[in-house]
């Protein structure tokens, strides 16, 4: 049966990020939506996250299941409306008989995940969680990491693992690019209050931090480096989830990787 398919799927990503790692006093994990007539394609279309353009790219493909990095579901529904744009597409992807799997800060959290791949991006030595779990201290909230470079080094290595062609850096008063950073605390997406948990950090590397949380980090004299929300989670889907989700579904499984999810944001 094809629901078995995606009984694979569910067991592989709960093999790469165990879902005890998520923070659910906020965070909507697991399966989102589960049909119970599953396309037979055994076709896995991967996304940040799930939009109407992703979803036809997966209707082209004929992909049955989506990883979708985000929860397409964070908030309650009180009813499924074609009129509202969430709902439209949940409901679109279950007319077309596929089913849809989040693994969102579970990802994050595991070892050799999200902020892992991070910190190897920025060239630091293996880093330790800010909020390590208590069965295994190799996992938990952010990563702390040494780095020992300029910060005009950590922007360009940012820039070239990412494959953007712009940051944006908030420097303290007093320093500048040629600074030195000895240790960054990182956080994928949205960090802010993640990252400023890290004592000692020269520098706080995330995707997005309000204005206020900006300004209160230069006053302590942090070096602040901001990618943008989904550019510090994009890349980690082809170069580290593809292939771990490929050595563990049978081979018959095609996994794609989504050419339609993007940064939302552009620089004019």
């Amino acid at each position: 049966m094809a629901t078995i398919d995606f009984d694979h799927v569910v067991k592989a990503m709960g093999h790469i990020a165990p879902l005890k790692l998520a923070d659910t006093t906020w965070d909507n994990v697991g399966i989102m939506v589960e049909t119970p007539a599953l396309k037979p394609s055994k076709k896995v279309l991967l996304t940040i996250d799930f939009t109407e353009a992703v979803l036809t790219e997966a209707i082209e493909h004929d992909a049955s299941i989506i990883v979708a990095y985000h929860p397409p579901i964070f908030r309650p529904f009180k009813c499924l409306k074609l009129a509202d744009h969430k709902a439209m597409l949940l409901l679109t992807a279950l007319a077309n008989n596929m089913s849809i799997y989040c693994p969102h800060s579970a990802l994050d959290s595991v070892e050799d995940g999200i902020n892992d791949w991070i910190v190897k991006g920025l060239g630091g030595k293996p880093g330790v969680p800010i909020q390590p779990t208590d069965d295994n201290p190799r996992e938990g909230v952010g990563r702390i990491a040494e780095v020992n470079v300029a910060v005009s080094e950590l922007v360009k290595r940012a820039k070239k693992f990412m494959e953007i062609d712009d940051v944006r850096v908030a420097l303290p008063y007093g320093k500048t690019m040629d600074s030195m950073v000895h240790s960054v605390s990182v956080c994928a997406g949205s960090g802010g209050s993640v990252v400023r948990l890290a004592k000692k950090a020269d520098a706080y590397f995330t995707g997005e931090m309000s204005h206020h949380e900006v300004l209160a980090a230069t006053a302590e004299g942090i070096t602040v480096i901001l990618s943008e929300h989904t550019r510090t989670e994009r890349g980690y889907l082809s170069a580290k989830l593809k292939p771990k989700l490929e050595s563990q579904l049978p081979p018959d499984f095609t996994i794609l990787v989504s050419e339609m999810d993007g940064c939302p944001l552009r620089t004019c």
